[in-house]
């Protein structure tokens, strides 16, 4: 009887620190980790591959296996700048049209 009561507090105490454990890593990390990384700008030979002027600042946000661009973003002020293109949340193509 002592050792089953033994037992049973054991592992309501695990379940409570793993819990707490859980909710710290929540509270220092939630959701995508705010990790500032260095923006990837195409160089000249990648702009001309998409056809884009040399001149315009292009941010390469998501790139395929073989390092071709996927996704990227024009750059018109350093605001537009994206430090951590895995935080972009997906848009919807419709946003801000009604939809009938």
């Amino acid at each position: 009887m002592i050792i089953m009561l033994i037992v049973s507090v054991a592992i309501i105490a695990a379940i409570i620190v793993l819990i707490i454990i859980n909710a710290k890593k929540d509270i220092l990390s939630p959701g995508v980790p705010i990790m500032e990384i260095a923006p990837d700008i195409l160089v000249d030979a990648e702009k001309e591959k998409l056809g884009v002027p040399l001149e315009t600042e292009i941010q390469a946000l998501k790139r395929g296996e073989s390092g071709e661009v996927l996704i990227y973003k024009t750059i018109e002020s350093e605001e537009d700048l994206v430090g951590n293109p895995a935080a972009i949340k997906p848009i919807s193509p419709n946003q801000g049209e009604n939809v009938e």
